[in-house]
């Protein structure tokens, strides 16, 4: 249990690994052997659990999706689901070309990024990631076919 609260954690964090060496109470070296095991871990979970998976769901669940945002929201009439960008935080890179590609000018710090798309079930539909910060929530939707994937529902 604390191996996955560790790896969870960190996934949260900015900062150095010292922070979750106070929380958990271990030493540099075992926090960051557990950050790697538990993520392993997530991963093959994740990836085995069939409700974890990225997938537009079927017609009867979209339709039962709208009729949920409608019922809440009445002027919202076929929307079924979500979509919004997350860009996550890098470290700079020593290489200034992969350092001007993950460098985002509005914000002026280093990212990548990230497009999500959520059900009211919270589940995820749709999915683009890792793509460099420096692209445009727009043309990463236009890249990862997430545009294309939504209109053949």
């Amino acid at each position: 249990m604390d191996c996955l609260a560790l790896a969870l954690s960190w996934t949260r964090t900015r900062g150095g690994m010292f922070v979750l060496q106070i929380i958990f109470g271990l030493s540099g070296s075992s926090v960051s052997l557990y950050i790697r095991f538990g993520r392993r871990l997530l991963i093959e979970v994740l990836r085995s659990n069939g409700e974890a998976q990225v997938k537009v769901p079927c017609v009867d669940k979209i339709n039962e999706y709208k009729a949920a945002v409608e019922m809440r929201h009445p002027s919202l009439k076929n929307v079924w689901m979500t979509m919004d960008g997350l860009k996550l935080y890098l470290q700079q890179s020593p290489n200034c070309l992969i350092q001007s590609r993950h460098y985002n000018g509005w914000t002026h710090d280093h990212y990548v990024t990230n497009i999500l798309g959520f059900c009211p079930a919270g589940t995820i539909v749709v999915a683009c990631m890792n793509v460099p910060g420096c692209i445009h929530d727009s043309m990463v939707c236009e890249w990862g076919n997430v545009y294309s994937q939504l209109e053949k529902v």
